[in-house]
């Protein structure tokens, strides 16, 4: 059994914790246009790294997986789930995009130029702390260390065509129709959020309906930062592993 962890607009989704619950069962890789593929000069779209994930699977001669995605990563399993239910043993959406009202992070960085959205991601990678803060997370020396990994992780180039991407297609109704398919499918669905960030996260009510929902307590949004061996422990147990 194998659980690929999906990561959001920003960084990745690799962690002591999750390496140590999980060892080789874990798949935890860097999208197109993060980390060693940061000068990837193709296409970066959610329907994109869709496939990229797919031809990986088929690589590594992997059939099925539980794809736990986290922000836009949890649109992305969406997707995932929808084009090769086959290989879609569950979709673990953790604060995933549903609606644009979950975009807020993209719209901010696509209403500056390229110019002065690259000046507020530098800056973030200079002062971690100063961005765990704005995002009401406690910095702490394991904490900046992890959130300045994540923040390095990406040209702001990257981050802004994701974010174009998610605002594109999370916009359409047909996301939401992909997203009743996946139901409809039997794709066994479950969400994650943290406390403080559950009421802000855009859940439709037929989601609400049909996938349970664990809330992680004294956590918000950057839960694989803040609170990794918690996101660890729920993933494992919704996997049953």
């Amino acid at each position: 059994m194998n659980v690929l962890f999906i990561h959001g607009l920003i960084g990745h989704m690799r962690a002591p914790e999750i390496d140590a619950r999980f060892g080789s069962s874990a798949l935890a890789p860097n999208l197109l246009g993060y980390g060693e593929h940061s000068g990837y000069e193709g296409e970066i779209s959610l329907p994109t790294q869709v496939e990229f994930l797919h031809e990986l699977l088929h690589d590594r001669g992997i059939e099925r997986v539980h794809a736990v995605g986290h922000s836009i990563g949890g649109a992305i399993a969406m997707l995932f789930a929808r084009e090769y239910p086959n290989h879609t043993l569950s979709v673990i959406n953790v604060e995933g995009n549903f609606t644009l009202k979950d975009a807020f992070w993209s719209a901010v960085i696509l209403a500056q130029t390229f110019e002065a959205s690259d000046k507020a991601h530098q800056a973030s990678i200079a002062d971690p702390a100063a961005w765990l803060a704005a995002s009401g997370v406690t910095p702490t020396p394991e904490r900046i260390a992890m959130a300045r990994s994540h923040l390095e992780n990406q040209p702001i180039s990257t981050m802004r065509a994701m974010a174009k991407s998610v605002i594109e297609t999370t916009g359409k109704p047909k996301f939401l129709d992909d997203v009743m398919t996946v139901l409809n499918n039997g794709t066994p669905m479950h969400l994650i959020a943290g406390e403080r960030s559950r009421q802000a996260w855009d859940v439709p009510p037929f989601v609400l309906d049909n996938a349970p929902l664990t809330t992680l307590p004294n956590t918000g949004h950057l839960i694989t930062i803040e609170s990794p061996s918690a996101f660890a422990q729920a993933v494992a147990e919704l996997v049953h592993m």
